[in-house]
């Protein structure tokens, strides 16, 4: 059942990502058969019929143009405001990092992060991966970026519903997690904490918090 569901929802991505080019080019082509069918009757008429109906035929093309614009706004509107929220997964993604002594030698990094599904479909991660890095000075005025430690897809995901556990949001559910990395206490330390998720339709989001060990201990005391 959760295959049908996925093939449905993919299905479903991929006419809202062509329908509205697809309706554009429907419109063309019914505006140019319905100017030629009226050069068409114009011709076979007599000057004087063609001369009385010219009135007629000027509501009916008015009315034409009138649904065709109408149909052009509704889907420049739908392109602009709701295509991306019906069709697609968007997501609200957010990392936040705090620093607290522990000992004389070591403090605790403690990092909150959060996956807000903002879209209307359901969002799914493949992939979630929360990294802290060092950031030292490098060769020719590069910097370094080195892993310290990771937190993996599994445990970050996870959420709880109805029938267990499960790994997706549903629209306007959010996922909020904390963890906790023991790190020396080096006040000079430089470090960064990034946070990636990939959802099932190659979509990615990424947030990056640096920040100097010793300036974070002291704006939290």
């Amino acid at each position: 059942m959760g295959q049908i569901n996925r093939a449905f929802l993919i299905l479903l991505r991929r006419i809202g990502r062509v329908l509205p080019s697809l309706l554009c080019i429907g419109a063309l082509l019914l505006l140019t058969l319905v100017l030629t069918l009226v050069l068409v009757a114009f011709r076979s008429y007599p000057v004087g019929a063609q001369l009385a109906d010219i009135e007629r035929y000027t509501n009916v093309l008015s009315n034409l143009m009138t649904v065709i614009g109408v149909l052009f706004a509704a889907l420049w509107t739908y392109y602009h405001f709701a295509r991306g929220r019906t069709f697609s997964t968007r997501a609200d993604v957010r990392v936040e990092a705090v620093a607290v002594p522990l000992a004389p030698t070591h403090a605790v990094i403690s990092v909150a992060i959060s996956v807000k599904n903002i879209g209307r479909a359901r969002l799914q991660p493949s992939s979630c991966c929360l990294t802290l890095n060092t950031i030292r000075p490098g060769i020719g005025g590069t910097l370094e970026v080195n892993p310290v430690t990771r937190a993996n897809t599994e445990d970050i995901v996870a959420t709880s519903g109805r029938q267990g556990v499960r790994y997706y949001l549903d629209p306007e559910e959010t996922l909020i997690r904390e963890t906790a990395f023991l790190v020396p206490l080096d006040a000079n330390a430089v470090y960064q904490v990034r946070f990636d998720v990939r959802s099932r339709d190659r979509r990615c989001w990424t947030r990056t918090v640096t920040f100097r060990l010793g300036d974070r201990i002291h704006a939290e005391q």
